[in-house]
């Protein structure tokens, strides 16, 4: 029989662990099939995530609602509110961001992909701001992300921000801060 004392115990351990994993942090995975953060993030990684986290900057992995469902998406921010972004496609089919007339300098981009013209996939070419309390996400395989590049997608609301991905917590030999 178990003793009022270790009761206690166990209802306080508890009570603090349901408190920190619904007001402090969630632990997420990748799914398998999700490549749109690779090679950066893969199918299997477990990931830490801070939900007290509200001051986002540019290069931040972040999880947030989907625009057009209830799933949660991870997408790397690429414009902060009120800059100007632009995506451009070069003769030779190689994608460019640009924020605020400056390219952006993205070293964890791996692949190289060859877009098509603007027009043909819905992608946003033309120079827009980011509004205010918005931020712009794209994936890091380019190829494989469905982002705010897109007009389906579109800039994402600080309000629609789950939280910030810390770190890889799992597999244990690929732990790594982000």
């Amino acid at each position: 029989m178990l003793s009022p004392k270790k009761i206690i115990i166990f209802l306080i351990i508890t009570t603090l662990a349901w408190t920190l994993s619904n007001f402090c942090f969630r632990i997420r995975y990748i799914v398998s099939g999700s490549f749109a953060m690779s090679p950066t993030l893969i199918p299997g990684d477990r990931l830490y995530i801070s939900l007290l986290s509200n001051n986002y900057k540019r290069g931040d992995i972040i999880t947030y609602q989907s625009p057009n469902n209830s799933n949660i998406f991870i997408k790397r921010i690429i414009g902060l509110p009120g800059e100007k972004y632009e995506f451009k496609v070069s003769d030779e089919g190689k994608g460019v961001v640009y924020i605020n007339n400056e390219p952006l300098d993205e070293p964890y981009i791996k692949n190289s992909y060859k877009y098509a013209p603007c027009d043909i996939n819905g992608i946003i070419c033309k120079p827009v701001i980011i509004p205010e309390d918005s931020y712009m996400v794209m994936g890091d395989n380019r190829e494989r992300s469905f982002d705010s590049r897109f007009v389906q997608h579109g800039f994402v609301h600080k309000d629609k921000i789950e939280g910030k991905v810390l770190f890889v917590w799992y597999p244990l030999n690929k732990m790594r801060k982000l």
